[in-house]
């Protein structure tokens, strides 16, 4: 990592024919590639530390950086694609970044949901709504309110009767992945004699040598 000066040059994106000059706060470390938030026209907006500016400003003249993103900086390949795109394209350089950067909502820390677990407890009364809940949640597994009253058919007032009873514990947890993680060995498919042969021939290819006519 290499830190820059306490003045660097923000692309914002917007529609801007090139970078601004911004402060770097005390205890703030950026380096080229950096995702930032900056003050623009009285509002925040994102933007990339682009590197050192070309003009000398005085500090007294400048706004700080209000917000560097927990996040990798942008690769240097894709700053300079950026300026390709911009030059090969007459686009102002803020409007493709703007490309890039679309929203600030993948930046942010990835947000928790509220979910309950069996704690073990169960209470003196026992219904048959709330028997169900149970039997839902005594696979030891955290269970979204949703998810419960999907499984079991209850309303939410017998789950937060559940929790007051102290047989279920309200806890933070992380949210389920959009999409699961391959898996090749899930659904392998019935190859023909013909298809088999085939591939073996393929495999039977040195890497890089194999193409399609």
């Amino acid at each position: 990592m290499s830190e820059l000066p306490d003045i660097v040059a923000v692309m914002v994106s917007v529609s801007v024919e090139g970078p601004y000059s911004y402060r770097v706060p005390a205890g703030m470390r950026v380096e080229r590639g950096s995702i930032v938030a900056v003050p623009l026209v009285g509002r925040p907006t994102l933007g990339v530390v682009w590197g050192v500016p070309k003009d000398n400003f005085a500090h007294n003249r400048l706004k700080d950086i209000l917000h560097v993103y927990d996040t990798p900086p942008l690769s240097e390949e894709l700053l300079k694609t950026v300026d390709w795109v911009s030059k090969y394209t007459l686009a102002a350089p803020g409007l493709v970044l703007r490309s890039v950067l679309r929203s600030t909502e993948a930046l942010d820390p990835e947000r928790t949901i509220t979910a309950f677990r069996a704690t073990g407890y169960e209470p003196d009364r026992m219904t048959p709504a709330r028997l169900r809940v149970m039997d839902v949640v005594a696979d030891g597994s955290a269970w979204a309110k949703a998810a419960i009253i999907g499984a079991s058919g209850v309303s939410a007032s017998v789950i937060e009767g559940l929790e007051r009873g102290g047989a279920l514990e309200r806890i933070e947890a992380p949210p389920p992945p959009i999409a699961l993680p391959p898996n090749p060995d899930e659904a392998v498919p019935t190859l023909s004699v013909e298809q088999a042969q085939a591939l073996e021939q393929i495999r039977g290819i040195p890497v890089g040598e194999f193409g399609v006519a």
